[in-house]
């Protein structure tokens, strides 16, 4: 299944296990998965396990555990970068050999990347679609229009159709030019329909190649190891 340096992270909507794609406003999403690249706070990297209990009579826990500074960090952008990830609908209707109707609905995800409602998602989330629908992490649904795609790097843009003026959260964007083998990797999407999904990795290499679904050769591919589903 977008990127911010953000000093924060890409937003990435590609079916590919362990790759994301740099490009499209620095984004590349599957199930989207957003990968949001975040820098560590300095010196808490390292993670203590509990003490062991003296008594074989465990207590109940009165009080919630506190997170270590590393979980609270990551909590903290998981907050903030979930609410731009979006689950995206897709309709179409095929006919068979006797020209009857078949219904078809596909699903994806998508990362808002302005206020206004433009979406970028994967361009094999919304190929063939005949109508689309997106929902926001409120639960408020839009239909959406087609901007613009490029199957050579399997990326889409799609426009959220409102009545009224919209005013969404966007993802900041960063520089990918300033990423490093090693830096933080929140991979959020929407994979089989569980909303908000969050996996954790890290950079595993820069300027990766490759094949599209229309095997074109893509460039300057971004490697994870954050679990992501297709």
């Amino acid at each position: 299944m977008i990127h911010r340096a953000l000093r924060e992270a890409p937003v990435l909507p590609t079916r590919y296990h362990a790759f994301q794609f740099p490009h499209l406003a620095q984004i590349a999403l599957s199930a989207l998965l957003v990968l949001w690249l975040h820098p560590l706070p300095a010196g808490n990297v390292a993670m203590a396990a509990p003490a062991a209990l003296p008594s074989k009579h465990l207590t109940p826990a009165t009080e919630p555990i506190a997170l270590t500074p590393y979980e609270q960090h990551i909590s903290k952008v998981y907050n903030t970068a979930s609410q731009t990830v979006v689950n995206i609908t897709t309709y179409s209707i095929r006919y068979d050999d006797n020209l009857n109707p078949l219904p078809k609905q596909g699903s994806g995800s998508g990362v808002v990347v302005s206020a206004d409602g433009l979406v970028v998602t994967n361009n094999h989330v919304i190929e063939g679609a005949q109508s689309v629908e997106v929902s926001l992490t409120n639960g408020s649904q839009y239909a959406a229009k087609l901007i613009g795609r490029d199957a050579n790097t399997d990326l889409a843009l799609i426009q959220l159709i409102a009545d009224k003026p919209l005013n969404l959260m966007a993802i900041p964007m960063g520089n990918s030019e300033h990423l490093q083998v090693g830096q933080t990797v929140l991979a959020i999407g929407n994979p089989f329909g569980f909303n908000s999904t969050l996996s954790t990795g890290v950079i595993s290499s820069l300027n990766r190649h490759l094949r599209a679904p229309n095997g074109r050769l893509i460039e300057q591919v971004i490697q994870t190891d954050a679990a992501i589903n297709p």
